[in-house]
């Protein structure tokens, strides 16, 4: 067997990239006014899920709670023939028990179908969970970056100086495939960085709080999660940040991969 997410077309593509852009725009009247339910602006069209629900109708097929995702349990067989391609079974190099189903080549989607569907979950890419946890390593603050916080805020054209105390500036960095950081590590980087406040004198540190993390932020960070809490511990300084790390099952009975993690 094999399970497939088919990634829906919004009805509307730009609806949720213009209503970002208004809220974050202060010369918006909508500026500040942050959106509680996008589920409206993502959801797609009826034709796009009869197309989907029409193709798989013999198997079975569930959709996502803002039905922008069509869940698909099918025959390795039956995928092979409604998509057009071949399925094989890989193995991972050094995790030799953890196999996935992936296509040699490419795949077809039927032409109703196609226009309608973003992207197939399952067959475009294999999960970097293999790397995140079996090439998990530390991640020091004299590895994190060669480009200095300065550098990235003249390309960037970002200000200096900031004063994020205000808790309405608070700031949420999300961590997946049991990604997790080392605060040690966010604060050495910031430290390197001689961050300084707006009266141009050293900043007192506090750094982003672990929520659900791996180590709750005293253990081996990792790669990815140790960059994004690095830059924007320094870029952003706000002492309002937290990780939050999504490590558990979206369906219990199932295994852990990248289509099968907490969403929130």
């Amino acid at each position: 067997m094999v399970t497939l997410r088919f990634a829906l077309r919004a009805a509307t593509p730009s609806a949720l990239d213009d209503a970002l852009a208004s809220v974050a725009d202060f010369h918006s009247p909508a500026y500040g006014q942050f959106l509680t339910d996008v589920s409206a602006l993502v959801h797609p069209s009826a034709a796009a899920i009869e197309s989907v629900e029409a193709l798989f109708h013999a198997h079975n097929v569930s959709r996502s709670a803002h039905g922008d995702y069509v869940r698909v349990a099918l025959p390795v067989a039956a995928a092979e023939a409604l998509l057009q391609t071949e399925l094989f079974e890989y193995a991972h190099q050094t995790a030799h028990d953890r196999r996935i189903i992936r296509p040699r080549e490419s795949y077809t989607l039927p032409p109703d179908v196609n226009d309608h569907v973003l992207l197939v979950d399952g067959l475009d890419a294999f999960p970097t969970l293999f790397q995140a946890q079996w090439r998990a390593t530390s991640t020091g603050a004299d590895e994190a970056s060669s480009t200095s916080v300065a550098a990235i805020q003249r390309a960037y054209d970002l200000p200096s100086g900031l004063d994020a105390s205000d808790p309405r500036n608070a700031i949420i960095i999300g961590a997946f495939l049991k990604e997790t950081f080392n605060e040690r590590d966010v604060e050495k980087y910031v430290t390197s960085n001689q961050v300084v406040g707006t009266d141009s004198k050293p900043r007192v540190f506090h750094g982003p709080q672990p929520v659900h993390c791996i180590g709750d932020g005293k253990g081996v960070g990792t790669g990815e999660a140790s960059l994004d809490t690095q830059l924007v511990a320094a870029l952003t300084q706000s002492q309002q940040a937290s990780v939050l790390c999504y490590n558990g099952h979206r369906l219990d009975d199932q295994a852990f991969d990248d289509s099968n993690q907490e969403v929130g």
